[in-house]
């Protein structure tokens, strides 16, 4: 879906000039801007750009890396054209607007509805630009951290210490906090609190280190390695069996000096523990079944299978990056392709 508007005029200007320095000087930055009632609400400039798929309701597909904006917004919410334009400081006379998923966003005469929660790439075309400006658009709190250490505040509650790696948190918001262990089910709580930097902030985005004091929640069912979520994306599962494309690296590059075979034991590194991963299938390597992996061998669809009675399975996504350790060292670095 698509529309075309003529002759857009600014009503007024934002004081989000700074964002747009940002553009102009770093071509890594990227602002989230958060919108809440149609209007800014809060703003934060990252150092980092994240690998975003053009759906990422389409989890482990090929991704474009985004140099431009990214914005949240909450189901039934609508944005004009005119914010967008300003927080991008741009004032193109005539617009093109399509939506990678109109049943998530859709394009109006003048504004961006949303309308499910999920996301969408917006493309913004308009006369004398070749490159369309790219805004990914996420409906709905969305969030990820992998939780690195836990402690409790006397009087407050549990608290859960990480960097988020996708999306970003609020105070308020509804989150799932997921445990490797086996004999943990996963705990739907509330953020009541944020803190970053030892300050108070009521929302944290993509990169930022905090801590996250959830409602509720007693220490002992937080560990290292536990997923929070908030929202629908990724798709994590406790999967008891991975498939993977694997790259293993070679001697020189401190890897494993021999072959492995199917049997083979080695440490899943992911969500920041080591997991037991023995490998149930070794897979291909160049379209052929292979009986054995060498050093330097890229394979695709090897299988890992995790014993049905572990203690801790790690919570993956398709599409979720991983490596394999032996002794503590590096031996091989893989993506998830399928369970």
């Amino acid at each position: 879906m698509y529309c075309n508007l003529n002759n857009i005029k600014l009503m007024k200007k934002f004081t989000l000039m700074a964002v747009a320095s940002l553009f102009a000087m770093a071509a890594s930055a990227q602002s989230v801007q958060i919108f809440s009632g149609g209007e800014v609400v809060g703003q934060k400039a990252l150092s980092e750009v994240d690998s975003i798929a053009f759906n990422e309701q389409d989890a482990g597909k090929a991704a474009a890396t985004l140099k431009k904006s990214y914005i949240t917004m909450e189901v039934g919410e609508q944005v004009a054209y005119d914010k967008i334009l300003d927080m991008n400081n741009l004032t193109p006379d005539e617009l093109t607007i399509v939506s990678s998923d109109d049943a998530v966003v859709s394009p109006t005469s003048s504004y961006l509805e949303a309308k499910a929660e999920g996301s969408a790439v917006i493309m913004v075309s308009y006369i004398g630009v070749k490159e369309p400006l790219r805004i990914v658009v996420k409906v709905g709190k969305f969030g990820v951290m992998v939780v690195d250490d836990v402690f409790t505040i006397t009087g407050r509650g549990t608290v859960s210490s990480g960097t988020i790696s996708a999306g970003g948190f609020s105070v308020g918001q509804t989150v799932t906090l997921m445990s490797p262990s086996t004999s943990i089910n996963p705990i739907t709580t509330v953020i009541a609190g944020i803190e970053m930097f030892h300050k108070t902030v009521t929302f944290a985005t993509t990169g930022d280190a905090v801590g996250l004091l959830l409602r509720g929640v007693d220490k002992s069912n937080v560990e290292r390695g536990s997923v929070i979520v908030g929202g629908t994306f990724p798709e994590y599962g406790r999967n008891y069996t991975i498939k993977a494309r694997l790259y293993v690296l070679t001697k020189a590059e401190g890897g494993r000096h021999t072959p492995f075979f199917a049997g083979y034991r080695p440490q899943m590194y992911v969500n920041l523990e080591d997991f037991t991963a023995p490998v149930t299938a070794l897979g291909k390597v160049d379209g052929e079944t292979v009986d054995m992996v060498l050093p330097g061998q890229t394979v695709v669809d090897i299988e890992f299978t995790f014993a049905s009675d572990a203690a801790a399975v790690p919570w993956t996504y398709l599409g979720q990056p991983f490596t394999l350790r032996e002794g503590g060292n590096t031996i091989a670095r893989g993506i998830i392709t399928g369970f």
